[in-house]
C-alpha cells in the first residue's frame, strides 16, 4: 500500500480546503497527526480521523482528483485515549487554509493513543517524538491512571505496551514506579 509524507498530506488537505465553502473541524489521529504536528519522519498510509467526513466528501473526492493522490481518509473504528483528550486538542495550521481547521491530540495524549495498540512502528513513532522533544514520565503515568480507565480491551493485555514504552523512553529504573502505579489502574 502506498504511503504518504507530511508535504503530500498538507497539500492534499489544502486542496480539500480549496473545495470547502464553510468551516470544517477535522480531528486527525494516528500516523498523520505524528507527521503533521510532531514532525515524525515516517510515512502513513491513510488519514485517520475521529470525525464523520460525510460533510466534506465532495471536497475530499476533488482533492483526490486534483492531486492524483488516493489517500484513504475516514473515521477510525475504535478511538481510545485519555478521557479528556478532546479538551486538549491542538490546532495544526495548514498554511493558506481558510475553511479547514485541523486538530491533533496533545503530545502525551497522542502517545498513549498510539501505545494502546503497541505495535513496533507505534513505539518507533513515540521514540522519535521523545528524541525531538522529551515527554514527561510523570504526565504519561498520571494520564494512564486518571484518564484511561474506560479504554476498550483488557488492561492486563495493554499494560505491557505502556511498561515497554516507559522502559524504552526513560530506562529500566522507571519500571518499578510504573508497575506500582499501574496496579491501581488495572482495577479501575
Amino acid at each position: 500500500m502506498k504511503t504518504y509524507g507530511r508535504d503530500e498530506i498538507e497539500n492534499f488537505l489544502l486542496v480539500i480546503d480549496e473545495n470547502l465553502s464553510e468551516r470544517f473541524d477535522l480531528i486527525i489521529i494516528g500516523g498523520t497527526a505524528a507527521a503533521l504536528a510532531y514532525h515524525v519522519t515516517s510515512f502513513t498510509k491513510d488519514i485517520d480521523t475521529v470525525n464523520n467526513i460525510a460533510a466534506i466528501q465532495k471536497a475530499y473526492e476533488a482533492a483526490k482528483k486534483k492531486t492524483g493522490l488516493e489517500i484513504p481518509m475516514g473515521r477510525v473504528g475504535v478511538e481510545d485515549g485519555p478521557h479528556h483528550y478532546p479538551d486538549r486538542l491542538l490546532e495544526h495550521v495548514i498554511s493558506g487554509a481558510k475553511h479547514l481547521k485541523v486538530f491533533v491530540p496533545e503530545r502525551h495524549d497522542f502517545v498513549l493513543m498510539k501505545m494502546i495498540r503497541g505495535q513496533q512502528n507505534d513505539l518507533e513513532t513515540v521514540v522519535e517524538m521523545h528524541k525531538a522533544e522529551p515527554l514527561s514520565f510523570d504526565r504519561l503515568l498520571e494520564l494512564i491512571v486518571s484518564e484511561m480507565t474506560a479504554i476498550t480491551g483488557n488492561k492486563r493485555r495493554i499494560k505491557p505496551n505502556f511498561l515497554n514504552m516507559f522502559e524504552t523512553l526513560f530506562g529500566e529504573t522507571t519500571l518499578a514506579v510504573a508497575e506500582g502505579r499501574l496496579k491501581v489502574w488495572e482495577l479501575s
